[in-house]
């Protein structure tokens, strides 16, 4: 289930992302909540009107040019004698023209939903990524919105137990335009030690990867976001750097990472940096040892890289053997 939403076509565009929404408000109440409370609050909806009922892709009466239009997400507040729709524009990148945005939404609340005229419309709030929303907000000031970084926040503080909540929330992020910048001063030293320390570990894990006899997937090199925060599934949240890697007709990683967060019983793993390797689908590393040298020499690298080859050897054929076993079940 790592791959969850990614096994589906097109499951980074936008249509897509908005269904994910629907799907999980469906499955968890404390989601659809969520939403209704923030749509509720940028539109000055009543909290006292319940949800009666949402869905997407909802068809707009035709405009007096002839035009029509759908909308990504429609809520309907009650009460049933006097029931109200609030909108929801999806945008999950930030390359759209502000001011195409800007009268989307602006006419979107303009019109009705064709199936329903007489139920009138509160507004339409985007949900977009900061940097279009602070871009839209300077073309047009009245328009409401939610952040993403601001959605993602508000389920992460949820007390909810569906694991499809947490895979969508994953899939989501892994998905939406994260402007890079971090919020530390920055001198041209500082730029030389960043520059040439992420080149130094990249070459250690190549040669990690090396020294189980794994061949190299190209150049890239993976990083968590560069906005400074720390990608998150299963409990978990983390910061790191890993390269691709196959070996034996199988995909894999080998990374160095920091643990921010971690799940009940597992807080040791935030007092150190891992060196970890993940083969296959699994979430969980095959193998993995201690990152703690006090430099980044090469004889201190090598060392460590000795470690975790070992524990490779170890570990390789423990987990081909499980595989086995329960292939043969």
């Amino acid at each position: 289930m790592k791959s969850g939403f990614s096994h589906f076509d097109d499951s980074g565009r936008e249509n897509f992302c908005a269904a994910v929404l629907l799907l999980v408000m469906e499955v968890d109440h404390v989601v659809e909540e969520l939403l209704a409370k923030l749509v509720r609050g940028e539109l000055n909806i009543e909290e006292t009107r319940p949800l009666l009922a949402y869905g997407r892709e909802a068809r707009l009466e035709t405009s007096n040019d002839g035009g029509y239009a759908r909308v990504d997400r429609c809520l309907l507040f009650g009460p049933t004698t006097d029931p109200v729709y609030g909108f929801l524009e999806v945008k999950t990148h930030d390359h759209w023209d502000a001011s195409h945005v800007a009268h989307q939404v602006r006419d979107q609340a303009e019109r009705r939903v064709t199936r329903s005229g007489a139920r009138r419309v509160q507004g339409s709030v985007l949900l977009a990524p900061e940097r279009l929303c602070a871009r839209v907000r300077t073309v047009d000031s009245l328009v409401r919105f939610i952040t993403w970084p601001r959605l993602f926040a508000e389920l992460r503080a949820l007390r909810s137990t569906s694991p499809l909540t947490d895979l969508a929330i994953r899939h989501l992020e892994e998905r939406m335009d994260r402007p890079p910048g971090l919020n530390r001063p920055m001198s041209l030293d500082q730029f030389e030690e960043a520059t040439t320390t992420i080149a130094c570990l990249r070459e250690f894990l190549v040669a990690c990867i090396e020294g189980i006899g794994g061949n190299i997937q190209g150049e890239p090199m993976w990083l968590t976001p560069g906005d400074g925060q720390p990608r998150r599934g299963g409990g978990w949240a983390w910061h790191g750097l890993s390269v691709k890697f196959s070996k034996d007709g199988k995909k894999g990683r080998v990374g160095i990472y920091k643990y921010a967060e971690a799940p009940p019983g597992e807080d040791s793993a935030r007092k150190t940096l891992w060196l970890e390797a993940y083969l296959g689908d699994s979430d969980v590393p095959l193998a993995f040892v201690n990152f703690a040298p006090t430099t980044l020499s090469s004889t201190e690298l090598d060392a460590v890289g000795a470690a975790f080859k070992a524990e490779w050897a170890v570990r390789m054929p423990l987990a081909t053997a499980s595989a086995a076993a329960a292939s043969g079940a």
